[in-house]
């Protein structure tokens, strides 16, 4: 397999970018490190659905998805 290089500048990639993969892979670390470059908003998924301190409990659907929609409704 071949690499190639790729020259693109955050920027380029919009006001809007979402980071996924699995647990413990660095996903947050990344977030705020481009959020800060790009002066953009962080959404954590995880903080919106489970109750705060937690990640045992899951706050209810409906409120999860009242926070999500105002979380995707902000221009960035």
């Amino acid at each position: 397999m071949t690499h190639q290089s790729c020259d693109i500048s955050l920027r380029m990639l919009g006001p809007r970018l979402i980071v996924m993969g699995p647990s413990n892979s660095g996903k947050s670390t990344l977030s705020v490190s481009i959020g800060r470059l790009m002066g953009l908003p962080v959404v954590h998924l995880d903080l919106l659905r489970h109750e705060v301190g937690t990640f045992d409990r899951l706050r209810s659907l409906t409120d999860f998805h009242h926070d999500h929609a105002q979380a995707i409704a902000a221009s960035s």
